[in-house]
């Protein structure tokens, strides 16, 4: 996993033409609200404690989103970005939640409901418990981190690149590796990690912007922690970018 900038650096205030900020999808907050329906919390002396959403027992080391620096809370609000962009996200909020939330998770699974969407998540560390859920339902999914991953993963995905994301080029790396044209790219690069191995700066939001330009298809959206983090600080709503063109 990648560590934070010390700073900023470049601003984005500079969006490139063809990607413009958007209000969010229509069903993503019906879908975050019902994911965290579904999240397993358990209040033991006074405190909360997040156990994350189950129903990946299979393929993740642990529920979605119960990680401290990998696999994070934030892995559930990528899961309901994707979903909130899916083809089928109008049937998803119409969940039955009195079913279990492992049946709901299973169904879905089944039914594929991520069918015909490619996703790439930046800085997604060693265990990329998004992308691997993402691919669980029916997505294309790529991930790009500083470190490699371990052999089980990789069969879960469509495929991992290592490289430095501020490096000059990485985005022409990415498009070769991959074939670019995504649905969504995504991140929430939290650094530092503790036991990671290789330690180097994320990249600035203007930088995944402009990764983000390249690697997107017309109508994708860019969804990142990096950049909605800078809107807040200048006082800006968060905002996904979509391309417009």
């Amino acid at each position: 996993m990648m560590n934070e900038s010390p700073s900023l650096g470049h601003g984005i205030e500079s969006t490139p033409a063809h990607l413009e900020y958007v209000s969010e999808p229509q069903s993503f907050q019906n879908i975050k609200a019902l994911l965290m329906g579904m999240v397993v919390m358990s209040d033991k002396s006074n405190q909360i404690t997040n156990l994350g959403l189950e129903g990946f027992d299979d393929i993740l080391p642990e529920p979605l989103g119960a990680g401290e620096y990998e696999n994070t809370f934030l892995t559930i609000l990528q899961l309901a970005f994707v979903l909130s962009i899916s083809p089928v996200a109008a049937q998803l909020t119409q969940t039955n939640l009195s079913e279990r939330p492992k049946d709901v998770i299973q169904k879905w699974r089944d039914q594929k409901v991520l069918r015909g969407l490619r996703i790439i998540d930046l800085g997604s560390g060693r265990i990329p418990s998004f992308a691997i859920v993402a691919h669980a339902l029916g997505a294309q999914s790529y991930t790009v981190d500083a470190e490699g991953i371990d052999s089980i993963a990789k069969e879960k995905i469509d495929g991992h690149i290592v490289t430095d994301l501020s490096m000059k080029g990485a985005v022409a790396i990415l498009k070769k590796a991959t074939g670019g044209n995504f649905d969504l790219v995504t991140e929430h690069i939290i650094g530092p990690i503790p036991e990671a191995k290789v330690h180097m700066y994320a990249p600035y939001p203007n930088e995944i912007i402009d990764m983000a330009k390249e690697l997107l298809k017309t109508g994708g959206y860019l969804y990142s922690d990096q950049v909605e983090s800078y809107q807040l600080r200048v006082n800006r709503p968060r905002m996904p970018l979509q391309r417009t063109r």
